[in-house]
């Protein structure tokens, strides 16, 4: 139950930092970071996918509720959520039977939860801001705007992490 709390405790405060604050904020004129993806990457390994996918939905759809972005939010993390256990798999040299926490930095240190949180960054916005786009036309210009929100986003989420995380 303490788990549980704890990820609707971080969902709450990460959500309304995020729509009350991050929102406005526009980084180098085009890039907005998301920092509630944590939510979706600190979940236990252990989840049902199913419950992965809707917590995913849930959180999406709140930030979109609150973002007026009409289900942008909710699709890119409903991705997430969906491509997380292959990036676990993909990060992973040993068996995921063996992992019983959630994923943290140091509970699997540090290269591992870079490559861990660039990936799922990088996946969510690819998926956000093409689907905001809606075309290829302007190929680029959006996969400039994926690649320095995802560094942004990224070092946003190692901070975040150090500062919150127990050793």
């Amino acid at each position: 139950m303490n788990s549980v709390l704890k990820c609707i405790l971080m969902a709450i405060v990460l959500v309304s930092v995020q729509t009350l604050l991050l929102n406005h904020i526009d980084i180098v004129g085009m890039v907005i970071p998301f920092v509630y993806v944590i939510v979706i990457m600190a979940l236990p390994y252990s989840l049902s996918r199913v419950m992965l996918l809707l917590l995913g939905f849930a959180l999406g759809i709140t930030v979109d509720i609150f973002s007026n972005t009409w289900g942008l939010h909710a699709a890119a993390t409903t991705f997430l959520a969906f491509m997380r256990p292959f990036i676990i798999t993909v990060n992973s040299s040993r068996d995921n039977s063996e992992l019983s926490e959630a994923p943290g930095i140091y509970v699997n240190g540090f290269a591992w939860y870079l490559r861990y949180t660039f990936m799922c960054v990088f996946m969510h916005h690819l998926f956000l801001y093409y689907t905001e786009a809606f075309s290829l036309v302007a190929f680029i210009p959006t996969m400039i705007k994926v690649l320095v929100g995802t560094i942004v986003t990224s070092l946003l989420v190692i901070i975040i992490e150090f500062i919150t995380s127990k050793r």
